[in-house]
């Protein structure tokens, strides 16, 4: 079935929020703390499993969609272009949100050979994460993006093992944390092609300087690496300069600091 893992997650929603005594729900507002942390688990759990059904969906209306069948594409007939038209339309999201749905269920739905028959998907594992609720479509998104992109350099035997690995860390992490472990796997498997990228976020590094309004204006692009340097001293700097008030704090309760981008610009 499935809506199998979506009616299981809210039916874990439901009983975590719980009923008030007088038999109606409480607002979240009303929620005790422990509760109100244990429903926004439910809910992500809940989403997840949303996500997943809906990139299958999705990639269906695409193959039903595709451009060969013409006005007889089902997204024409319903009056849009393209099937991502359609999703973005529908779901009120934007078209790269809508093409990220359709990608994500094109690469981990079974698909359908010219014979007819049923071929393995080509991330099941992704696949697998999606359909447990411990990945998102963005999660899934990143991971098959990079593998994709290394797919015709890295060893062909390393790449589901690392797929299953990704999948396994990427449950729990923010966006933020899971592209760090997606930069380091696929550094693993394509230590040429990050040689590469470091090389073109190089060429690509500047320093613009313009005034305006009386004001100087830096726009700055440097490479991670050479950029480290920069951003640890700067960091280092506020943080001392945070410790020190709070110590002044604790004797001048009314002083008044200034502001995260004002001391990073100091």
């Amino acid at each position: 079935d499935p809506l199998a893992g979506i009616s299981t997650a809210l039916a874990c929603v439901d009983a975590t929020w719980g009923m008030r005594s007088g038999g109606d729900r409480a607002p979240a507002n009303e929620l005790a703390a422990t509760t109100l942390v244990e429903v926004n688990d439910a809910l992500g759990v809940a989403r997840r499993h949303l996500e997943a059904v809906h990139a299958s969906v999705a990639s269906e209306i695409a193959r039903r969609s595709r451009a060969e069948l013409g006005p007889e594409g089902l997204a024409k007939q319903h009056g849009f272009r393209s099937p991502t038209a359609l999703i973005a339309a529908t779901t009120g999201t934007t078209m790269g949100d809508a093409g990220r749905l359709v990608a994500v269920g094109e690469a981990t739905t079974p698909r359908m050979t010219f014979s007819g028959a049923l071929a393995p998907a080509r991330h099941p594992f992704v696949g697998a994460g999606m359909a447990a609720g411990t990945i998102g479509t963005l999660a899934a998104s990143e991971i098959i993006s990079m593998l994709d992109r290394v797919a015709l350099r890295a060893d062909c035997d390393e790449l589901p093992r690392v797929e299953a690995l990704l999948v396994t860390q990427a449950a729990g992490l923010t966006a933020e944390q899971l592209a760090k472990v997606i930069a380091r796997a696929e550094a693993v498997l394509d230590p040429a092609g990050r040689e590469r990228k470091e090389n073109e976020l190089h060429v690509q590094r500047s320093l613009t300087m313009f005034e305006r309004a009386g004001m100087l204006h830096l726009n700055i692009k440097l490479g991670a690496a050479g950029g480290a340097p920069v951003k640890t001293a700067i960091e280092a700097m506020v943080t001392a300069e945070f410790r020190h008030e709070v110590k002044q704090s604790a004797i001048d309760p009314g002083a008044t600091g200034r502001t995260l981008p004002q001391r990073q610009a100091d």
